[in-house]
């Protein structure tokens, strides 16, 4: 049994749900009392949502109300079930199950992964108060995990607290002085909060600090062209394109301003 269920889930993995589908249909029918062959089957599901919606959401709620009917202290039937929820855009109802997890999880030792979904379910209800405990609790348990920070960052620039989300991107830099993104993001909040002088100046250490960045690079260079600074901008763009030639959007803003335009 387990060997099938990690062989389904390795095709989830790989995006080959419909054959991860199949897969786990049999391993339902020869371990009918398997609480965890049901969730595996409702997880196959949920990767197909887009695909006869209507009827993937019952065909999962129904294989994971079978599995927490077999295991009703199951973590990871609730877990499935929040997924399930957030798929179709049921975020409230996501929260609550990712709550129950939390509640009957067999241990404590690791319950990183489900608070992080229990954040993104609160923030994406409107729920800033218990998301913003959620992500803060993670990124302390976490703090050499630079996503987990930066969540939390998002989050509160998320719920309009751009002073703690400043902040939060001022840490990671001292955390993490060669992480470009929290320099980014650090100046898209200044920019809108009319700082643009600062702005520019966490733009452009993004780039100092990750010369080869294509993403740093670009955006110093849309920060100089937003600011009529024609000659620095073609620079950056010129710069970004030799680092990564297939990025079309910097070619057509290019050619756009050395055109003379904008």
């Amino acid at each position: 049994l387990s060997l099938q269920l990690r062989a389904g889930e390795l095709l989830l993995r790989l995006g080959q749900a419909p054959e991860a589908q199949t897969l786990l249909e049999q391993v339902v029918q020869d371990n009918p009392r398997a609480p965890e062959a049901y969730i595996g089957l409702a997880l196959a599901h949920i990767a197909q949502a887009d695909d006869l919606r209507a009827l993937r959401f019952e065909w999962a709620r129904s294989a994971l109300q079978t599995a927490l009917q077999l295991d009703p202290n199951s973590a990871a039937a609730y877990t499935a079930q929040g997924d399930l929820m957030m798929a179709y855009d049921r975020a409230g109802e996501a929260a609550d199950a990712y709550a129950k997890a939390l509640a009957v999880r067999a241990s404590q030792a690791d319950d990183t992964a489900i608070r992080v979904r229990l954040a993104d379910a609160y923030a994406a209800s409107g729920q800033w108060e218990p998301a913003l405990q959620e992500y803060q609790r993670v990124a302390v348990a976490n703090p050499d995990d630079l996503g987990l920070q930066m969540s939390l960052a998002n989050a509160y620039r998320q719920a309009g607290r751009q002073p703690q989300a400043l902040q939060e991107y001022q840490r990671i830099t001292q955390i993490a002085p060669d992480y470009p993104f929290a320099y980014i993001k650090q100046g898209e909040l200044l920019d809108e909060t009319g700082l643009a002088a600062q702005a520019l100046t966490a733009y452009e250490a993004a780039v100092e600090t990750a010369p080869d960045s294509v993403d740093a690079v670009l955006t110093l260079a849309t920060a100089y062209r937003r600011r009529g600074m024609v000659d620095e901008a073609i620079a950056m763009l010129e710069r970004g394109l030799q680092l990564d030639p297939t990025r079309e959007g910097a070619r057509e803003a290019l050619e756009r301003l050395k055109g003379g335009g904008q």
